[in-house]
């Protein structure tokens, strides 16, 4: 189960939302040396989680660390991505960032999307036994050693490490 790790709120972002995900993902991994990143743009729409599963099979610095870690990082990266398709309000023509920064024995992975989320920050939250949905997060907190969110302007972050 994941350290629990508060959100992080920021009132201003930092820098374009284009490289976002990817300044967060650096600044959690300052303890350890970073030996590759990659940010990735994924549509928002029903491919996006395919396409995540695509570009982190392809990555090669989450390649060197065994399947077990790439199968939990497709796992992680599709329930990301697929809630930040169903839960964001992006204008049109709004794309999904995919970051991914790895360091020997650990990587962390980082879904923003560019949308107003409604007003709801991401959470894991009780679900009655046959709901159809709400169990996402909860495989983000067993297959991760931390997760969190970053919500600035305009931007969600969805953060999950995870260590091999």
């Amino acid at each position: 189960m994941a350290t629990p790790v508060e959100s992080i709120r920021e009132e201003s972002p930092r820098s374009p939302h284009n490289s976002h995900s990817l300044n967060l993902a650096a600044a959690l991994l300052l303890e350890a040396e970073a030996t590759s990143h990659e940010i990735f743009l994924l549509p928002v729409n029903e491919c996006a989680p395919a396409a995540a599963r695509r570009r982190i099979g392809a990555a090669e610095g989450p390649a060197s660390e065994g399947e077990a870690l790439l199968d939990a990082l497709r796992l992680v990266a599709s329930e990301l991505v697929s809630n930040a398709v169903e839960h964001s309000d992006p204008a049109p023509g709004g794309a999904l960032f995919l970051a991914l920064v790895h360091a020997p024995g650990q990587v962390l992975l980082a879904v923003t999307d560019p949308g107003s989320n409604g007003g709801t920050t991401p959470h894991l939250r009780r679900t009655d036994w046959d709901a159809e949905g709400g169990r996402g997060l909860h495989l983000v907190d067993r297959c991760s050693a931390y997760w969190g969110v970053v919500v600035a302007p305009g931007a969600t972050t969805v953060w999950a490490r995870l260590s091999s």
